[in-house]
């Protein structure tokens, strides 16, 4: 057995952002204050929006959103996401329609229908987002993984009537472990979130003073994880997951397609290797929904391994977990 423990999420921290910390403890002024509006604007400008508003985590931006859109009744939802998206959906009293994949939203608007919610787990498979852009209906993109990605050459959380951010500590980048933020160019919309947000659900300036330092490494850390999914793609002869053509993929994750995903992932962990899940429940069967009316979501959760990938991974680590894949690994090549 590995004596060293090669964890599935690690954070990236250096000097800076400990100096930045250090320098609001320091201060008079620990909680919301010119820090998270420094915050807000770099996210904003980066995006391309009018309109930001930072708040203590990702949950609560897209529960602050739901009540600002002043939505009733049904919110879409594909089912291949985290479980904390339809927690705010039941948190605002609002009852989540669950779909398939991304391709089933169209069809599953109707006049109920009063808003969507685009889930961006997997950020290098799209279909044709302009198809659901187009569908007049409000736009929530769950931008939680996909910051640093882009679609159409343009930003994930560009295209939505909001957008919303979480900057948890195994997120791409990180405000103290927790964080958030919402995105939009409605005024109104913008009001009512700002409004609202003074019911404790504020960002302090430490959590911002971290988030700032770490925004201005995010392309850094992309090219690093670059770097390591192509080491992965050149020892593993290519990865089986199908990549799509119109995106610009961050990297937050590493994802291999193998017929026996849960037998690999407990091997793998044996030899103190954390390979993980992309969503440990789906939704449908949080609801206790039929599986048969998910099977796309099935076989994504029965199917999919999620490497270790991080800026500070080595790629003799990448070469250690590739050779630990090929003896216990069966690739699924259907």
């Amino acid at each position: 057995m590995n004596n060293k423990i090669i964890f599935h999420s690690k954070l990236t921290i250096g000097k800076e952002e400990i100096d930045a910390v250090k320098k609001i403890l320091q201060s008079d002024q620990l909680s919301q204050g010119k820090y998270v509006i420094e915050f807000e604007k770099i996210i904003k400008d980066y995006h391309h929006r009018k309109y930001a508003i930072a708040v203590n985590s990702g949950t609560s931006a897209l529960y602050l959103s739901l009540l600002a859109l002043n939505t009733e009744s049904e919110v879409i939802i594909p089912s291949f996401t985290c479980e904390f998206v339809l927690r705010a959906v039941l948190m605002a009293n609002l009852k989540p329609k669950i779909v398939d994949t991304f391709k089933d939203i169209k069809k599953a608007v109707t006049k109920t229908t009063k808003c969507i919610i685009l889930p961006y787990n997997i950020t290098n498979q799209f279909y044709d987002l302009e198809e659901i852009f187009n569908l007049k209906v409000p736009i929530i993109e769950d931008c939680a993984v996909a910051i640093g990605s882009k679609y159409a050459g343009k930003p994930l959380g560009s295209f939505g009537d909001i957008s919303v951010f979480s900057f948890y500590a195994t997120k791409m980048i990180t405000s103290c472990g927790e964080g958030g933020m919402v995105l939009t160019d409605n005024k109104k919309i913008y009001n009512k979130i700002r409004e609202t947000r003074e019911y404790n659900f504020k960002m302090t300036d430490v959590q911002a003073a971290m988030g700032i330092v770490q925004f201005r490494k995010l392309d850094q850390f992309i090219r690093k994880r670059e770097c390591i999914a192509e080491k992965y793609d050149e020892l593993l002869d290519n990865n089986l997951w199908i990549k799509g053509t119109n995106c610009e993929y961050n990297f937050y994750r590493y994802i291999w397609l193998d017929k026996n995903a849960d037998k690999v992932r407990k091997l793998m962990r044996e030899n103190n290797i954390f390979c993980g899940k992309i969503v440990r429940r789906p939704l449908h069967r949080i609801l206790n929904l039929s599986k048969r009316e998910y099977p796309h979501t099935e076989f994504l959760i029965k199917h999919l391994i999620s490497f270790p990938i991080y800026p500070s991974l080595s790629l003799k680590d990448v070469d250690y977990i590739c050779k630990s894949y090929r003896k216990y690994g069966r690739p699924n090549n259907r």
